[in-house]
């Protein structure tokens, strides 16, 4: 909804596995909105938004979105030691 180019990306982006992630450059927003965290009822259009970032070399906006499948319902098997590093290599 706030970056429309991210919601037709998702045709074209493979599934990520538990092990992977995905990283969005140049990504333009174009509306504004309200909300608490953008959830249910309470997200709101607002109107246009002017992006007001610079461009880098290639004309693209200097925005990163990075994006990592969320594990279901992870209680104490996130502390495990696979899981561990799958965040630790994501940022590193």
């Amino acid at each position: 909804m706030i970056n429309p180019e991210l919601i037709v990306g998702m045709l074209f982006l493979p599934s990520m596995a538990d092990n992977k992630s995905i990283e969005i450059v140049g990504a333009e927003r174009f509306s504004d909105y309200t909300g608490y965290k953008l959830y249910a009822s309470s997200f709101r259009f607002t109107g246009d938004y002017v992006e007001k970032r610079n461009v880098g070399s290639l004309g693209r906006r200097k925005t990163r979105i990075v994006a990592i499948d969320a594990l279901c319902s992870p209680r104490m098997k996130q502390y495990k030691l696979n899981y561990l590093l799958r965040y630790v290599n994501f940022w590193f």
